[in-house]
């Protein structure tokens, strides 16, 4: 048997990994890429109420700060150099798909925690609501306005729901006593970040404002009912 001489054998092999090389990617786009598995979606729900006390009366109202007059320009003053912005490095891997969905009055389960809240004659509520969305991590929460939820123009702020070994939510609320007075007016902001564990019912405690807030996993949807069958030649006869 002939022997094969090295050099064209070495060339035998190079084209063969070539080959292999070129076919290789062509295969690879034959195979079903992997989907990522859907994050975890969490219900929040919460009660907002203030003291009508505070409402009413404006307590501890403080002179609201002048804006300080502005300061003289001339022809020279007109054109400002303005530096570009810093451009924040995002986070390695694509953001997460957050979907948002308020609750409906059916799915607000806190009501005997309305109840109570409304007994109570000191309490004027002003928000039972919820929202549902994916439980992210923290650099991917999105703050979710209270005026989506429903809240009266006097109340503004947001609240955050994050994920990491624990839920975490943070609420950042601010209600404006809006007393009519000239000058005069006494915003009060609740702002506060709390660990909780999920079911469990919190109580965000302020001066003018109160939350009662939980967070639960969003229960799985039903199965859809399968079609009933009918059999067109009608009952078997014995």
């Amino acid at each position: 048997m002939p022997a094969v001489h090295p050099i064209k054998d070495s060339l035998h092999k190079l084209g063969g990994l070539l080959l292999a090389a070129v076919l290789l990617p062509v295969a690879a786009q034959d195979l079903p890429l992997e989907e990522a598995e859907p994050l975890e979606r969490f219900e929040v729900e919460l009660l907002i109420f203030a003291y009508r006390d505070v409402i009413a009366n404006g307590e501890e109202l403080s002179p609201r700060p002048k804006p300080a007059p502005p300061a003289p320009t001339s022809s020279l003053d007109t054109i400002e150099e303005i530096a570009p912005p810093t451009i924040a490095r995002l986070p390695e891997g694509l953001p997460p798909k957050i979907r948002v969905q308020n609750l409906l009055n059916g799915q607000l389960l806190m009501t005997e925690e309305q109840q109570r809240i409304q007994r109570v004659d000191a309490y004027n509520l002003l928000v039972h609501a919820g929202f549902s969305q994916e439980g992210v991590e923290e650099e991917w929460a999105v703050p979710v306005s209270v005026r989506r939820l429903g809240a009266p123009t006097q109340l503004d702020g947001t609240i955050r729901l994050h994920r990491g070994r624990f839920l975490h939510v943070g609420l950042d609320l601010t209600l404006d006593t809006n007393t009519g007075l000239q000058d005069f007016s006494q915003p009060y902001r609740l702002k506060q970040q709390r660990r909780l564990r999920s079911g469990e019912v919190h109580y965000f405690d302020h001066p003018a404002l109160g939350v009662v807030l939980t967070v639960r996993p969003e229960p799985e949807p039903e199965p859809e009912p399968e079609p009933e069958t009918m059999d067109v030649n009608g009952p078997a006869q014995s």
